[in-house]
């Protein structure tokens, strides 16, 4: 590796990081963890019938859950 790729990567890490870290304060972040903690209550605010009902709330609360993490 070059001296500029190894630049470029420990800028890219520590931008990643800071940028995780300030996603950890956004209000996005607490709505996600107000979805992902409580399955029961987001199934009976958001039910849809049939299998495609299914599969929507179920991406819909994976990707509560991923925002989460």
């Amino acid at each position: 590796m070059t001296a500029m790729m190894v630049l470029c990567s420990a800028t890219l890490a520590g931008a990643f990081l800071i940028a995780a870290g300030l996603y950890q304060l956004t209000p996005f972040k607490n709505t996600c963890l107000a979805h992902c903690w409580s399955p029961a209550q987001f199934i009976a605010a958001h039910w849809r019938p049939g299998l495609w009902g299914a599969r929507r709330m179920g991406l819909a609360h994976g990707a509560y859950c991923v925002g989460c993490c």
